[in-house]
C-alpha cells in the first residue's frame, strides 16, 4: 500500500522582512517548503520612528498580519491571495545564508533554478527562530554568519 503524504503543518512564522523591492513579507517555515507571503510595501517604515508613533504603526502592522494568517491551515490558501507570493519546496533550495548583521537579521536564498532571493528584518528575534528552525529542517543547506 503506498504511503499517506503528510500533511503540511506550519512550523514557525516570521513577521516584517523587507525584499529589495521594500515589500514587506512573512516567511513561513512548513514541514515541506519556505513561503513568503507579501504584506504590502514599505511605506509605513518611512514614517519618521520617533517615539511612541512609530513604534505603534510598527506593532499594528505586525498584529495585523498575524491576525491575517491565524486560523489559515491551508498555505495555498496564503498563497493564492497574491500573484507575488512565492513557494519554495525545499528540493528547490540551494543555500540559505542567514546573517546577524549591525541592525537586522538578513535571508538570502539561492535556489536550484538560479534565482536569488533577498530579505532583511529589524527583529533580531527572527535571526534565532530562523536558526534554530532551519537548522533541523535543512542543515547542510544553511550557512549561518
Amino acid at each position: 500500500m503506498a504511503e499517506k503524504p503528510r500533511r503540511e503543518v506550519i512550523i514557525r512564522v516570521c513577521t516584517q522582512f523587507t525584499s529589495k523591492r521594500l515589500e514587506v513579507v512573512d516567511i513561513i517555515v512548513t514541514n515541506k517548503r519556505l513561503v513568503f507571503i507579501r504584506k504590502g510595501s514599505e511605506a509605513y517604515r518611512l514614517i519618521p520612528m520617533a517615539g511612541l508613533v512609530g513604534g505603534a504603526v510598527k506593532h499594528a502592522v505586525r498584529k495585523a498580519g498575524e491576525k491575517n494568517h491565524r486560523g489559515v491551515t491551508n498555505i495555498d490558501v496564503l498563497l493564492a491571495r497574491d500573484k507575488k507570493n512565492i513557494s519554495l519546496p525545499f528540493r528547490d533550495i540551494k543555500e540559505i545564508i542567514l546573517k546577524k548583521g549591525w541592525t537586522s537579521t538578513i535571508v538570502r536564498i539561492k535556489t536550484a533554478s538560479g534565482r536569488k532571493l533577498y530579505y532583511e528584518s529589524p527583529d533580531f528575534g527572527d535571526y534565532h527562530a530562523l536558526k534554530h528552525t532551519l537548522s533541523k529542517i535543512l542543515p547542510d543547506r544553511l550557512t549561518v554568519k
